[in-house]
């Protein structure tokens, strides 16, 4: 099997085996559709940030605005689940308006909100030499810390192209570097801050890199790693022990897991009469499941044309006939397959025992292998769970009827409940979209699955962790008039509600609070604060 080669913009089918990247999970884990609609939204941030455990509060739900202030620009976080500080009086989110960029910390309490600059760059600066930011988040004795990216214009490092750690004090505005990464050439791809570990790791166009809060120390895990135009990806493990990710060398084709502490590299699942693609972490770090294709009868397993997937523009979409999950020393545990089905989008639930995903028949799936927008026409008729382990197979809970509609359909398993034994999902076409749930029998018995509950019409906004409640997750849900705020659990509770011609967007939560981004067509930007309990 040969090297990827080729231009890094794909626009047309490839025939070489290429690695899939964050770029392109994040554009089919979600519809296309709903992917444009949430850029436009400011929706999804492109965090990584660890899971937020249910918090165990007994208080009664309240939900509502207590407060609401202006702020000078657009507001985004990359981390929504660590950008308010640990003691709940602080936002740590960039601004970006005609003047300037800027990485800031944001009073959320109190009268006063202006905001205090850790590192700006002028409007220019930011556009045309390439410099941007990314936020970490918040250490355990309440410091910020970001990342800057591209042609430093302050600090230590001035001028240098790289990626500088920086961090400072949450009231005084005034932030330091901490480490820099020099990087002539070389692209940020992904970067985490683990809490736990005091520890930040940073993957770039060939290497990882891990620095250490305590030590101030930096140092590369890996190096040497292939670019693949650009769409190498390696994803870090929620414990922060290791790294997974696709390789596509002489001698090297498969899944590897890459120890994080020791830089030991080794195959998790091998290419060979199967092929295993776009690999996703179980929330406890225990478990790997990755989407797997069979080879083609007679072929020789040198391209993806070889393997029953479907090919994007940057390789295989997340769609297979089968999902393997394999523990972290490459023992397969479980391969999960539906008879005549494809399955897609699988969605672990938050204790790791199942996993969520979406069939459709294989039938007729060649000849509509490709429509206009680079995805296939496949027709899918159903929600399934499998949990993970002996005697675990999967049970279908949510039957989709086809639409009446000659549009494209899709469906996506938006999340599980807090309890791990319902999942949300979404299902509609170009027309028009709902969400649902689907939940277990009486008393958490999956033998008589009752009938899926419609939520609301309109899209989930996707978030790589949306906020938990007790027992209820918090979620936007936009439809065609009104962008709504819902807390879903035993009870389907809408909180509050915008004019669709607005832009709302999660900011950050904690474990009482939701931080909203909200602009109204003709107003100026805000920041939303939401208490949910009494």
């Amino acid at each position: 099997m040969s090297k990827p080669t080729g231009s890094s913009t794909r626009t047309s089918r490839t025939s070489s085996l290429r690695t899939s990247s964050r770029r392109q999970r994040n554009l089919f884990d979600v519809p296309v559709w709903i992917i444009l609609l949430t850029l436009i939204s400011l929706a999804a941030s492109a965090c990584l940030g660890q899971k937020n455990d249910p918090p165990q509060i007994s208080r009664a739900l309240d939900p509502r605005t207590v407060a609401e202030f202006e702020v000078q620009g657009w507001a985004w976080t990359d981390d929504p689940e660590n950008s308010i500080s640990p003691d709940g009086k602080y936002l740590l989110a960039i601004i970006n308006n005609e003047e300037h960029k800027a990485v800031t910390v944001i009073p959320v309490e109190g009268e006063t909100h202006d905001p205090k600059i850790l590192h700006e760059a002028p409007a220019g600066w930011a556009q045309y030499d390439g410099l941007d930011y990314r936020t970490l988040g918040w250490t355990g004795d309440g410091r910020p810390l970001f990342l800057v990216f591209g042609y430093q214009n302050r600090g230590p490092n001035t001028g240098k192209r790289g990626v500088g750690i920086w961090s400072g004090g949450a009231g005084e505005g005034e932030a330091e570097e901490l480490a820099f990464i020099d990087l002539p050439g070389e692209n940020l791809q992904s970067s985490v801050y683990l809490t736990g570990q005091d520890k930040v790791f940073i993957s770039v166009s060939a290497a990882i890199y891990s620095y250490d809060l305590k030590s101030s120390r930096i140092a590369p895990v890996k190096t040497g790693l292939p670019e693949y135009d650009d769409l190498f990806y390696a994803s870090l493990s929620p414990s922060g022990k290791h790294f997974v990710y696709e390789l596509y060398e002489e001698g090297k084709r498969g899944i590897y897991i890459l120890d994080a502490g020791t830089g030991k590299e080794e195959v998790l699942l091998a290419t060979g009469q199967s092929f295993s693609f776009v690999p996703l972490w179980s929330p406890d770090g225990k478990y790997v499941a990755a989407y797997t294709a069979d080879l083609k009868a007679g072929a020789d397993g040198t391209s993806f044309e070889d393997y029953d997937c479907f090919l994007g523009a940057a390789g295989p979409l997340t769609i297979a006939p089968a999902i393997t999950i394999a523990d972290t020393s490459g023992k397969v545990v479980q391969t999960i397959r539906v008879e005549g089905k494809y399955l897609a989008n699988m969605r672990w639930s938050p204790d790791s025992s199942s996993i969520a995903f979406v069939a459709g028949d294989k039938a007729g799936a060649e000849e509509n292998q490709y429509d206009e927008m680079g995805i296939p026409d496949i027709t899918w008729d159903g929600v399934w769970i499998a949990g993970i382990g002996a005697g675990a197979g999967p049970r279908e809970v949510a039957s989709l009827t086809p639409s009446d509609s000659e549009a494209l359909a899709f469906a996506y398993p938006c999340d599980f409940d807090t309890a791990g034994s319902g999942v949300f999902y979404q299902y509609g076409d170009m027309e028009s979209i709902s969400v649902w749930y689907a939940g277990p029998g009486k008393d958490g018995s999956t033998d008589s699955t009752p009938s899926p509950v419609k939520v609301a019409d309109g899209y989930w906004h996707p978030q790589y962790s949306n906020p938990k409640f007790g027992e209820y997750l918090g979620v936007l849900i936009s439809g065609d008039e009104m962008t709504e705020l819902w807390l879903l659990g035993p009870e389907m509770r809408k909180v509050d509600g915008w004019s669709a011609a607005s832009i709302t967007g999660l900011l950050g939560f904690n474990e009482d609070t939701m931080l909203l981004f909200h602009k109204e067509e003709a107003g100026p930007p805000k920041i939303l604060v939401i208490s949910v309990y009494e």
